[in-house]
């Protein structure tokens, strides 16, 4: 086989047909530039020029933009993965002062025993007495301030009670907005290993100022309403299926551009692009649903994975709660179902 296609190349390069073109993958990435029609690297796409300089301008404009896009991505990359460390530390560290708080009622209970026993005299700044919350009635030896008086320590107990009690439901709200602030993160980076241009870079470097995570680099004019080009593929049933890329692209996608009868796609309790197939008030073949499934799987965190669980759902039943971040959305009405991560024989349109 190896011979017969350097025997095609040679008639080629003998017979003068010179055809200048480059190359690139599904991605669209580049794999290279030919000065013959090099069929043998079907299934590629290529673009075909005229003039060998153009070609040579727009292949290492290209490459150089990928590396400053690379360049940037690496940058990214370390300051999300920084941050998210940063957060699970503070959650391990909420976590053990929440299980401190729970140990609270012990003070609950030192405080009702003192009460019930002020006619003790205590011994040796303790008070021994019968744990009338013990099944078994044994006895407990509860420590004392020798500054003050048995009622008093009392008091003292109960006050620790309510504030670990307080500090249990601060924690708990605390631990909550932390994995929030995890699962945002880790859906940045997922945005940033996806760019797939200057334009999705850009995208998440505005979410990210806007969200007071980094600084303006210089004043920036005000641009007139985001409109976002999305990845757009074609169901076998006709119909436009539409992949955000970043957070900011998923949000247009999802609140202003679906309609309620569109059918929206997401990777479950992964990071991954909101996807959205528009019925145009048609009813979809079982088909389409799997296609989009299979797109919202291959454009998630789980692409490399065996299978992946989808949720879906009519976009009338999503919420986005106030205040929220980019791209967060709610919904307890939804289906799912397990496919590959796999865009093969997928339309793509172009």
């Amino acid at each position: 086989k190896e011979w017969i296609t350097i025997n095609l190349i040679m008639d080629k390069v003998r017979a003068k047909e010179f055809s200048f073109n480059i190359y690139t993958d599904e991605n669209p990435e580049q794999i290279g530039f030919y000065c013959l029609d090099a069929d043998y690297l079907q299934p590629f796409n290529k673009e075909q020029y005229a003039d060998p300089g153009m070609l040579l301008d727009d292949y290492y404009s290209g490459a150089d933009n990928k590396n400053k896009i690379n360049q940037r991505v690496a940058s990214l990359i370390k300051s999300m993965n920084t941050k998210i460390d940063r957060d699970r530390k503070k959650v391990e560290k909420q976590r053990n002062e929440l299980l401190n708080a729970e140990d609270r009622e012990k003070y609950k209970i030192y405080g009702e025993l003192i009460i019930a026993n002020l006619h003790k005299a205590p011994e040796n700044h303790k008070l021994t007495v019968v744990n009338y919350y013990d099944p078994e009635q044994r006895e407990i030896t509860i420590p004392l301030d020798p500054k003050l008086n048995l009622s008093q320590n009392s008091q003292k107990f109960f006050k620790r009670y309510n504030k670990l009690k307080k500090a249990e439901e601060e924690l708990q709200k605390l631990i909550e907005i932390s994995l929030n602030e995890i699962q945002y993160l880790e859906n940045i980076l997922y945005s940033i290993e996806a760019c797939e241009d200057i334009d999705d870079l850009e995208d998440i470097y505005n979410e990210l100022i806007s969200e007071g995570m980094m600084k303006k680099k210089s004043k920036v004019k005000k641009t007139k309403e985001y409109k976002p080009e999305f990845t757009t593929f074609i169901s076998s049933g006709g119909h436009e299926i539409l992949v955000g890329r970043n957070n900011l692209q998923n949000d247009v996608l999802t609140f202003k551009t679906g309609k309620k009868d569109d059918y929206w796609f997401h990777a479950k309790n992964i990071p991954g692009s909101h996807v959205l197939i528009r019925t145009e008030g048609d009813e979809l073949k079982d088909d389409e649903y799997v296609e989009a499934a299979r797109i919202a799987a291959y454009y998630s965190k789980g692409r490399n994975a065996g299978s992946v669980e989808i949720d879906y759902t009519k976009k009338a039943n999503l919420k986005k709660p106030p205040n929220s971040k980019p791209g967060f959305v709610i919904y307890d009405t939804n289906y799912s179902m397990l496919v590959e991560p796999n865009i093969t024989g997928i339309k793509i349109k172009q």
